[in-house]
Parts: C-alpha cells; sequence; structure tokens
C-alpha cells in the first residue's frame, strides 16, 4: 500500500485509485496545500486568502501603533 501518494481531483465525484501494476491504492483527499495555498475540492482557496488578508491587517496594526506612538522619540 503506498502510504504517501494521494491526489486531489476537482470533480463531483472522486474516490481511491486502485493499481493495477502495483498493489497499491492512490488515496483521494478533499484539500490539498499546492505551493503554499490550501484549495479545497470544489477549487475554492478564498479561505486561505482571507486568511493571509487577516494576518497582514494584524501585522499593520501593530506597525501602526508602533509608528504612530507620541512618545517615542527619533534621532
Amino acid at each position: 500500500m503506498l502510504k504517501k501518494t494521494k491526489y486531489m481531483a476537482i470533480v463531483d465525484k472522486s474516490r481511491d485509485l486502485q493499481l493495477e501494476d502495483v498493489k497499491g491504492i492512490i488515496s483521494h483527499v478533499n484539500e490539498y496545500t499546492y505551493l503554499g495555498v490550501r484549495i479545497t475540492k470544489d477549487g475554492n482557496h478564498e479561505p486561505e486568502m482571507n486568511d493571509g488578508i487577516n494576518r497582514g491587517r494584524a501585522a499593520i496594526t501593530k506597525l501602526n501603533s508602533i509608528l504612530w506612538d507620541r512618545d517615542v522619540t527619533v534621532m
């Protein structure tokens, strides 16, 4: 049995693949990470994009509190 090999297809019906030459199964997964982006079975990657946007907003908020702090003196 192949433990590391898995696949994802962006279709309505997917199933595990039975190999003919080698006794093994290639498992189907519902989401896959490709080049650091999580993609779901229906081809949607918006949740991953929204997570990145929210992390960026949090970083900007932290930077703004440092950059616009009136008590800090700049030399």
